[in-house]
């Protein structure tokens, strides 16, 4: 039995790999954080995403999700960032979520005496491909670093060279309830109802084959 320690943010590219590994048998902690987000809608989907995948495979492997909410780091909002650079962008966030999730994953490996998976649904994008911290360079300097401490935990990234459509084809059997996942950076709100705006790079690289959801609050 492995435990694996997954960032999940209720989106599609982690809800998959939920999924994935669940799938294989491991057990799941499920680590979902708040950043001070835009699109906040992906918290309440993260709870979806885990009471469908606790129905198909049990308590037993889905474990309770931890929250943390490190929104009070930031100095300036997503927001800020994004009118400067036009770029949804959250400075180092997955060298902060990959420390923090490490962290937790050698925890439960000492306490527990189980082998310990870290993992994070970064993917190769088509529209926006200029962040460092998606790179299959930056997955190979996060290993070479964790390879400093004598307990480490094993880093596993799979879908790092994959985009969207790549993953979703080969993951097609595993039932990942898309419809409750979300990506949308815009949603369009009206009384509760959350609709994607079809128009923000993560909806363009969602694909419309699946982006006909909507989402209440």
């Amino acid at each position: 039995m492995k435990t694996v320690i997954l960032s999940h943010s209720g989106g599609l590219d982690s809800s998959t790999l939920l999924y994935y590994y669940l799938d294989k048998g491991y057990s799941v902690q499920t680590v979902n954080f708040n950043y001070g987000q835009i699109n906040k809608i992906e918290q309440h989907c993260a709870k979806l995403i885990i009471a469908e995948a606790t129905k198909k495979y049990g308590a037993n492997l889905v474990l309770d999700p931890i929250v943390i909410d490190i929104s009070n780091i930031a100095t300036h909002s997503q927001d800020e960032i994004h009118k400067v650079t036009g770029k949804y962008y959250f400075p180092y966030r997955n060298q902060l979520f990959s420390s923090i999730l490490l962290s937790i994953g050698e925890s439960v490996k000492i306490t527990n005496n189980v082998d310990v998976i870290l993992a994070l649904g970064i993917h190769k994008h088509v529209t926006y491909d200029n962040y460092w911290d998606i790179t299959s360079e930056f997955v190979n300097r996060l290993k070479y670093l964790n390879e400093l401490n004598p307990n480490k935990v094993e880093i596993d990234m799979p879908f790092v060279n994959l985009v969207k459509s790549e993953i979703k084809s080969i993951t097609s059997k595993l039932g990942v309830p898309y419809k409750k996942t979300w990506t949308c950076y815009n949603p369009v709100i009206k009384q509760n109802v959350y609709t994607p705006c079809n128009k923000c790079d993560a909806c363009i690289e969602r694909g419309l084959d699946i982006n006909d959801y909507t989402v209440v609050v």
